[in-house]
């Protein structure tokens, strides 16, 4: 296997069980016998596309067919790298081992024992090609130590998400996870301690800073511009929260556990509308409180950033829109747009509401259809758990994609 041309700089593994780690920062520094972690993007007729742990690709000349399917974390040796020209092998016996040998060196690096648990910790940093650096060993360590039943999947969410090692982002995102946190509730918390402060004057002067927010705060989904200004709804109340933070500076002392309290939860507040806003790496994230007919609710959208790198990513783009009532229960809907091309996956935990759903489903067909776009997939589904934050966006063509052969090759090259 043979790459040439310019190489950009990148992260690279050099390690066998017992062999020291070289971070290589340019890729024509590797030298022969460097081996590092690879992910195969795509494989062709005499080529093939790696992506490395810093999010690097390559295209390389490859005259054997590789041992490895689309997707798959497969490791590489350096054999030469002469005049810009570098050959690869690929590793193809003892790949077990051999990963088991970076880990544990990675680990010694960033100074942590090469326990079972945090073995496993770098090896779900790999299978997400995540860096294995000593910042983020350590970090996923710290994320893991304190994550008070966040699971791996968060842990690797915050890190892709590069959020600070602290314990108030671990309580945050469980908070979304588990639906603590929705910020209609929040505020009517907010409301109820602000109703119970002893200090008359101090609860009078803290009510008018939030009183104008109920009023704003669900919006009318009729109103075709009301999305529009949810990102200035969400700076208000971030600006409201953190007047409140500043009168508890003033404050030299108070007693009263409800003053204690709406301080807390006005900087829990804030420390939410931050978070949402910090979820921009991969994904977007954002609560839509709403009202229908009088109904108040509280939507969850997450949008999922396609590759920056593929030319259509403009064009494709995917989401979930989640709501709850306390009649039909949780819906889901994930929607993908291609072009014009729309296919949807509708997920229900009612038996009942599935069958709504799909009553009514031509409805909305015809309604999408004259304002131009195609149908080109639906399904409805039993919802088995909720989506998390964490998440991936679930394939529609899982099982085509479980039934693909192990080696793909495009024809059209």
């Amino acid at each position: 296997m043979k790459i040439s041309g310019e190489h950009n700089n990148i992260q690279s593994v050099n390690a066998v069980n017992d062999e020291p780690l070289v971070t290589v920062k340019n890729f024509n520094m590797l030298a022969a016998g460097d081996k590092f972690a690879a992910k195969i993007l795509d494989i062709q007729i005499n080529k093939i596309t790696i992506a490395l742990a810093s999010g690097q690709s390559l295209t390389a000349k490859s005259q054997v067919l590789p041992d490895a399917r689309i997707g798959e974390e497969t490791f590489f040796s350096v054999k030469e790298n002469l005049n810009g020209q570098i050959v690869l092998e690929m590793l193809k016996a003892g790949e077990e081992k051999l990963q088991t040998g970076i880990i544990k060196e990675a680990l010694k690096n960033a100074g942590m024992f090469a326990t079972n648990e945090n073995i496993n910790i770098v090896r779900s940093l790999i299978n997400s090609q995540l860096p294995i650096d000593q910042s983020t060993i350590q970090k996923a360590a710290f994320f893991n130590y304190a994550q008070k039943g966040l699971p791996i999947d968060g842990i690797l969410f915050l890190i892709k998400e590069n959020f600070q090692a602290t314990v108030k982002n671990v309580d945050t995102l469980n908070g979304i996870i588990n639906r603590d946190f929705l910020m209609d509730k929040s505020l009517n918390e907010l409301e109820e301690l602000i109703s119970k402060i002893e200090d008359k004057s101090l609860r009078a002067e803290i009510s008018e800073l939030v009183k104008p927010l109920q009023k704003k705060l669900h919006l009318k989904i009729t109103d075709g511009k009301s999305l529009e200004n949810i990102s200035e709804l969400y700076k208000e109340i971030d600006e409201k929260a953190n007047e409140i933070m500043l009168k508890q500076k003033s404050l030299s002392s108070f007693s009263d556990t409800n003053t204690r309290g709406v301080f807390e939860k006005a900087e829990n507040i804030s420390d939410n509308i931050q978070f949402m806003n910090q979820i921009n790496n991969y994904k977007n994230y954002i609560q839509i409180p709403f009202s229908v007919k009088g109904n108040e609710n509280n939507a969850e959208l997450t949008i999922f950033k396609g590759n920056k790198k593929n030319k259509n990513s403009n064009e494709n783009i995917s989401a979930l829109i989640a709501l709850e009532y306390e009649e039909i229960g949780r819906v889901e809907v994930f929607v993908n747009k291609f072009s014009m091309n729309l296919s949807f996956q509708f997920r229900a935990e009612q038996d009942g509401t599935l069958k709504l759903v799909s009553q009514n489903f031509a409805k909305l067909s015809q309604i999408l259809v004259e304002k131009g776009f195609k149908i080109a997939n639906f399904q409805f589904k039993k919802m088995s758990e909720p989506f998390k934050l964490t998440d991936e966006m679930p394939s529609q063509n899982k099982e085509q994609t479980k039934t693909n052969k192990r080696y793909s090759f495009d024809m059209r090259v």
